[in-house]
Parts: C-alpha cells; sequence; structure tokens
C-alpha cells in the first residue's frame, strides 16, 4: 500500500502525495520504479493528478514530495505578497535555480547537465499526462 503523507495547503494550491511502488509502475530495466502520486487543486477548483517517475537513486521521495510543496508554496506566497509576475517570469526564475542549484553539485558539467534535462524532461512528460479536471462554468 502506498504511503500518504500530509502537505502544506498554500492559498492557491491544495497538494495531496502519495508514493507508490506498484507493479503498474515499473519499467522493464527496473526491478522496481517508484512514481510519486501529486495532487494540486488550483485556486479557480482545477484539479491536476500527476504521477512523477522517481529517480533510481532517490533518497527520499517523501521529502523530495515535501521539497515540492514547499516550493509552490513559497511561489504562492511571493505572488501574493510582492505581486502578480508573467507565467514565463516564474518559470524562468525556476530555471535559473536549477541551475545554481545544479552547478552547486560536485561532478562534471556534462553529469549535472545531463542529470538536470532528464529530471526536466522526466518531470515534464509526466505534466503532459496529468489530468486535469475543471469544475463545470457557466449558467446551468
Amino acid at each position: 500500500m502506498p504511503a500518504v503523507h500530509s502537505l502544506p495547503t498554500p492559498a492557491l494550491l491544495t497538494l495531496r502525495l502519495r508514493i507508490c511502488n506498484n507493479e503498474q509502475h515499473k519499467s522493464p530495466e527496473s526491478t522496481q520504479m517508484a512514481v510519486l502520486t501529486y495532487q494540486a487543486r488550483t485556486q479557480t477548483r482545477d484539479v491536476f493528478d500527476f504521477e512523477f517517475p522517481l529517480h533510481a537513486d532517490t533518497g527520499s521521495a517523501e521529502r523530495v514530495g515535501d521539497l515540492v510543496s514547499v516550493i509552490l508554496a513559497m511561489i504562492d506566497q511571493d505572488l501574493k505578497h510582492a505581486g502578480e509576475m508573467t507565467n514565463g517570469d516564474v518559470l524562468q526564475a525556476l530555471a535559473m535555480a536549477l541551475a545554481v542549484r545544479a552547478r552547486m553539485i560536485h561532478a562534471s558539467p556534462e553529469l549535472i547537465s545531463k542529470l538536470a534535462k532528464d529530471l526536466v524532461n522526466d518531470a515534464l512528460g509526466a505534466a503532459t499526462q496529468a489530468d486535469r479536471q475543471s469544475p463545470p462554468t457557466g449558467h446551468g
């Protein structure tokens, strides 16, 4: 049974995390592939259900999920207090933060770059596959 972990609830998002080591998420080259099941609910009541594949060397899936929640909550908090900014600017800031954090790793720039790109590509692939549920709009 997957572990369920309760997460902080920022103003714009409600988040739910479940770590899954289910048979259906195994890859042919691996005996077990963990998946971070993550649900985000926006202020407009859209719900996104993500299944993020975790890297084989993930140290703590729970901590990964916690940090995602903290980062999203901090962005929400900043936008609420410092003012709105474009989605492109938010993504640019996150990309720069990833680059800074990646450069702090003591490894070759090629290895760091490959790891960061692989992780981002996997996460974006999962985002593309994420179910989106929107509430009905208009007058019924």
